[in-house]
């Protein structure tokens, strides 16, 4: 299940930039957010007693993670309006690599010299995506590299994201603390948005924009959510991160072929490097690794 999420969400970046077409960018997030503050508490409702993590809502913390994944989200989908599918694929990826620095700098993680040549080596990969987006075939100029850049602080957010939330997602599972995140988050999302959701021309929109909505909202939103971290809670991290590697590559093709898009050789190379760095940057440190004794 952990390949079909995977699959689904490389793809999506496909029908977002569909709906950047016709809606503006924080408009396309509340039928998304709406669908998600909808789906993923319910499902969590319904398997509430083979739920992970200890009972109880925390409001504070889940406010706060809430919010904070709503500005990254504000951030991702205003980035994406400005840049390509591929580029955003990319850099979002990179998130974990934050994630790593930030741990280290709070004293709860330990590197090795193979994550740190890891970070190294995304962070080569990540210049040579954006500085190589003048050469890329559509390229926009300074809206392009504005976007790839806010793209960055975006991978920023989720990687800080994942960093505070790792305690959370321990202590009241995942799903649960993914539930709270997108109710709170439609608090932010929904003033942001609904006035330009509403201001859509509604009247023109084709089968491709109406199946962009659903597919961004119900499949890679809501069902995706629940599924993916439905299943982590059941699987090992390392499993988890070659799911993760897959989503980039994903975009990459989908929109290849469905929004003819194509990356400039250097950025072709920039791909490879920040990939094969981010695997590198999450290989488990020997002494961090647990056994069971036995």
């Amino acid at each position: 299940m952990l390949l079909l999420v995977a699959v689904v969400w490389g793809l999506s970046m496909v029908p977002s930039k569909w709906l950047l077409e016709v809606m503006e960018p924080a408009g396309t997030l509340v039928f998304r957010y709406v669908a998600c503050a909808l789906v993923v508490p319910l499902s969590l409702s319904i398997g509430a007693r083979r739920a992970e993590g200890e009972p109880g809502r925390p409001w504070g913390t889940m406010l706060l993670v809430g919010l904070w994944v709503a500005a990254q989200q504000l951030l991702f989908i205003y980035a994406l309006d400005l840049t390509s599918a591929s580029e955003a694929a990319l850099l979002i990826s990179l998130a974990p690599i934050w994630t790593a620095l930030i741990g280290v700098f709070a004293g709860i993680e330990m590197l090795s010299g193979a994550n740190w040549l890891g970070i190294g080596l995304a962070t080569v990969g990540a210049a040579l995506i954006i500085l190589g987006n003048g050469q890329a075939e559509f390229s926009s100029g300074p809206a392009r590299l504005a976007g790839d850049l806010l793209m960055l602080l975006s991978s920023l957010l989720y990687g800080g994201f994942m960093a505070y939330s790792k305690g959370a997602m321990a202590r009241w599972g995942a799903l649960r603390v993914v539930s709270w995140a997108f109710v709170f988050g439609s608090l932010a999302v929904l003033p942001a948005g609904l006035g330009q959701f509403i201001a859509a021309d509604w009247a023109d929109f084709d089968l491709r924009i109406w199946g962009a909505l659903v597919y961004t909202g119900l499949i890679a939103g809501g069902w995706g959510f629940v599924v993916w971290y439905g299943c982590i809670a059941r699987t090992t991290p390392a499993r988890t991160a070659v799911y993760q590697y897959l989503v980039p590559v994903v975009t990459l093709a989908g929109a290849a072929v469905l929004l003819g898009e194509r990356m400039a050789p250097g950025q072709v190379l920039g791909a490879v490097v920040a990939i094969g760095g981010l695997v590198l940057a999450r290989k488990p440190v020997p002494s961090q690794t647990k056994t069971v004794p036995g």
